[in-house]
């Protein structure tokens, strides 16, 4: 589970800093087309076969978008990411392939992304043909992803 932590970090942190210079419009559009964090879109996945994400990125953004309920917009990205787990001990050990969906939320100042605001992660559920995609991951919550140690 600990790669799925590591991917759920990293993927949000790259979000903000892939948000600067767009506007919230503008963000929707590039993260449903995967040109930035959090990528790779699941909508592109398959084809997108000459652009190499880092091995750490172990997931993909299913769906963005834009929360105008607030004083402030923010787009809110839904993410899965997979990871290993181990579980019993000995002879009654097992490693599964485990799944979480979260939604990162980017938000935004007028115009521009709140660089000095950490984007809040939540959980989400996992769409059928998301957890298809991955083979049938076992899901775990968030707790359980954030509680994970190397």
């Amino acid at each position: 589970m600990f790669e799925a932590r590591i991917t759920i970090e990293k993927v949000s942190a790259l979000a903000i800093e892939s948000a600067i210079g767009h506007n919230f419009d503008s963000y929707l559009d590039a993260v449903s087309t995967g040109d930035v964090w959090p990528k790779p879109a699941f909508a592109t996945i398959r084809e997108d076969t000459d652009e190499q994400t880092p091995g750490w990125a172990r997931g993909a953004a299913f769906g963005a978008v834009v929360d105008r309920s607030m004083s402030y917009p923010k787009v809110l990205v839904s993410y899965a990411a997979s990871g290993q787990s181990s579980t019993g001990s000995g002879f009654n050990s097992r490693v599964a392939n485990v799944l979480v969906c979260v939604s990162i939320e980017v938000e935004f100042v007028g115009d521009r992304v709140d660089v000095y605001m950490p984007p809040s992660i939540a959980a989400v559920e996992c769409p059928a043909d998301v957890q298809k995609y991955f083979g049938g991951n076992e899901l775990v919550t968030l707790d359980e992803v954030f509680a994970a140690s190397p």
